[in-house]
């Protein structure tokens, strides 16, 4: 017979604490919709490198490495789903049609490229930078360095629930964090800032 799962544990249909089951609320209909771009069908907490071919939205197509224990942990609460997350990002963005440090009037997503792109605490070496600043020389336009902090989105079963996690968050000192109530569901934000 195998071990009992922590209360806490995602069942692939969860219900509020209390329920005796039954049949599943909108929130668990919304949740499973969104976990299914991130899991393979059937492990809601498996990470996704597991299974290699699956991307999610992302720009980079999957969670990034440093938060997917973070939000494998979060998803596999019942009253909680994330919904995006970053795990900070240190870029160098090259703007073709921008000049002398202006942003371009073509801006926008597909305005331009990557030319460096580091996930995470960590940036790049100077190293990487000199080579990707030597690799876009003599292309136009602008090289854009920008730092993004970590954030992470989640969604709520109920406004209790968000308020506790966004409580938990401002205690661990993500000082930016806030939530925003909504009708069907409360989404609470994760952000150092």
């Amino acid at each position: 017979r195998p071990p009992p799962r922590p209360s806490h544990a995602m069942d692939p249909t969860p219900h509020p604490p209390g329920s005796t089951g039954g049949a599943p609320t909108a929130f668990s209909a919304f949740k499973r919709s969104a976990l299914s771009a991130i899991y393979p069908p059937g492990a809601f907490c498996a990470p996704v490198s597991s299974d290699a071919s699956r991307t999610d939205r992302s720009p980079i197509g999957r969670v990034d490495p440093p938060v997917r224990s973070l939000v494998a942990t979060i998803n596999s609460h019942p009253d909680y789903c994330t919904t995006s997350s970053c795990s900070g990002r240190s870029s160098l963005f090259h703007d073709p049609h921008a000049s002398g440090g202006a942003a371009s009037a073509h801006g926008g997503k597909g305005a331009g490229s990557w030319a460096l792109v580091r996930h995470g605490c960590r940036g790049p070496s100077p190293d990487e930078c000199v080579a990707a600043v030597h690799a876009y020389r003599g292309r136009g336009g602008v090289l854009r360095w920008s730092f993004e902090p970590a954030v992470l989105h989640v969604s709520c079963r109920t406004s209790e629930g968000a308020r506790r996690l966004l409580g938990a968050a401002l205690a661990a000192g993500f000082r930016e964090s806030g939530l925003v109530p909504g009708h069907s569901r409360a989404q609470v934000q994760v952000r150092s800032g």
